[in-house]
């Protein structure tokens, strides 16, 4: 059933464009606390759901994390004019989450229990209710890796893959436990 669930996930994430699909060990996750306070500098910091202070806690997450066995690491790669240049690197971030939040829609479909966790803050919604009404979709939210205290560099790496950040190129990096 696992492997089917594997091969499954696996050839979704390709069909879906991803350049780089990584098994990911779950028990490979390590927190640090102290990289959500990078959060507070964040432009969503206090505005979405997803994000702190809102989002679910350490001690949560790490029960929620311990509930998987299995996972994938999924990464878009591109090129942009720089690294600098806020508008090309952002539209490599839309496309890597537009093809990371059809999977996920994919994958919850086929009734596969899984936690999704996406680079930056949920954008499931065009504008997110927080703080004046209750999240709409609760359920389908997709939370930031780097808000809960994960370091995604450091779980690349022990997961054999690596994020790529040079003057030209870079990826985005999201992953799904199952």
């Amino acid at each position: 059933m696992k492997k089917a669930m594997n091969e499954t996930i696996r050839l979704l994430a390709e069909k879906g464009g991803f350049e780089e699909i990584t098994p990911l060990n779950p028990s490979t996750i390590e927190y640090f606390p102290q990289a959500a306070e990078y959060c507070k500098s964040c432009e969503m910091y206090g505005k979405k759901w997803s994000c702190p202070p809102y989002c679910m806690d350490l001690n949560a997450m790490r029960d929620m994390v311990a509930s998987f066995s299995d996972g994938f690491l999924f990464q878009t790669i591109g090129t942009v004019t720089s690294v600098s240049d806020r508008e090309s690197v952002h539209l490599l971030m839309k496309k890597h989450l537009d093809r990371f939040h059809e999977l996920v829609r994919t994958v919850r479909g086929k009734d596969i229990r899984c936690f999704p966790l996406a680079a930056g803050s949920c954008s499931l919604c065009p504008e997110c209710t927080c703080p004046d009404a209750p999240c709409r979709y609760p359920d389908q939210m997709i939370p930031s890796m780097e808000a809960f205290g994960l370091n995604v560099r450091e779980i690349c790496a022990k997961n054999g893959t690596s994020l790529i950040l040079d003057e030209h190129r870079l990826s985005f990096c999201a992953a799904i436990l199952f």
